[in-house]
């Protein structure tokens, strides 16, 4: 896919981070089927946002060049805007779905360890303010077509918190 050019250099950077990190093997033990659930989805739901994130810099990216009737080798080898968009939207709807198991699948095992569904932590309270967000962006696209370099600030605004919610 052409976002390539945007996303190798970044996990170039996260190997090399991971190879010299000082942080060993987590000695955390997912005993739990709830908890290796929502840690399961957590990943792979963040890994779908990040993707999601790369094709709204792409469509923002393309979307400036095309306004200021410039265009550049980099501009070139990103996604087309058509692409980008519809990219941004099917890894935004598929993210959202895997978050919102995720987010189940947390509460669930807070119930089974703790008798709570909901704890107010930071790490919570961005992530479900995520969750409403991109819900509320996909409505948006799909009931007036909302798209563009709009849905692309809110798509990295949103990834923004998905960070915060990461970092807790």
């Amino acid at each position: 896919w052409r976002l390539a050019i945007l996303v190798q250099p970044m996990f170039v950077l996260l190997v090399a981070a991971a190879y010299v990190s000082p942080v060993g093997s987590s000695t955390m033990m997912l005993d739990n089927m709830w908890l290796k659930m929502h840690v399961l989805g957590a990943m792979v739901g963040y890994a779908l946002f990040t993707l999601a994130a790369f094709a709204a810099f792409a469509v923002y990216t393309r979307e400036a060049y095309l306004k200021a009737h410039v265009t550049s080798s980099f501009n070139e080898k990103l996604p087309v805007l058509p692409a980008a968009e519809r990219g941004q939207f099917v890894l935004l709807g598929i993210g959202e779905a895997v978050l919102l198991g995720a987010l189940v699948a947390g509460s669930m095992y807070l119930q089974t360890t703790e008798g709570v569904w909901f704890e107010a932590t930071a790490k919570n309270i961005f992530a479900y303010l995520t969750f409403a967000v991109v819900a509320l962006l996909l409505a948006a696209r799909f009931m007036w077509g909302t798209r563009g370099s709009r849905a692309a600030k809110v798509v990295l605004g949103t990834y923004a918190l998905l960070v915060l919610a990461y970092l807790g």
